[in-house]
């Protein structure tokens, strides 16, 4: 049997029933515990330690400070050069602001790939209050591990 059509090609495939995919964020398996190395979950608004509860996040702005470095990676030497030779990228360096640009226009996989060729992951980690703080409380801090080599 032939399986070939009209135009001398075959059939492509397609799903005829498929469950919806997850939703992706940006920072899903990026992000890290600075306590136990536990990859964070985004639950809700948050990234979220699930291994020692140590770490969490608020999503948002976590994900606008990292694009913002990985916009300040991009625009470094080093940076565009690594892109260029895993082949994401061609030419000579564009301006910053081209590169936000294309930073806004692949979307969010798109925006994954690019963190993935630039960064080894990113750590949240909570530092205590010193004692001598008046309200008592600590903070958490983030810190952005790029790739080398």
């Amino acid at each position: 049997m032939d399986d070939r059509q009209p135009d001398g090609g075959y059939p492509r495939l397609r799903l005829v029933h498929s469950v919806p995919p997850e939703p992706v964020h940006l920072l899903d398996d990026f992000v890290v515990c600075g306590t136990c190395g536990t990859y964070l979950e985004r639950q809700r608004e948050m990234y979220v330690c699930d291994g020692c509860g140590a770490a969490r996040a608020a999503a948002a702005p976590l994900e606008e400070k990292v694009a913002a470095q990985v916009l300040t990676l991009m625009s470094q030497a080093q940076g565009w050069t690594r892109l260029v030779t895993v082949g994401a990228a061609e030419g000579e360096q564009p301006p910053t602001e081209l590169l936000a640009q294309w930073w806004n226009t692949v979307g969010v996989d798109g925006q994954r790939v690019l963190l993935d060729i630039l960064v080894e992951y990113v750590q949240v980690k909570y530092i205590q209050a010193h004692p001598t703080c008046i309200s008592g409380r600590g903070r958490f801090v983030w810190s952005t591990h790029p790739r080398t080599g």
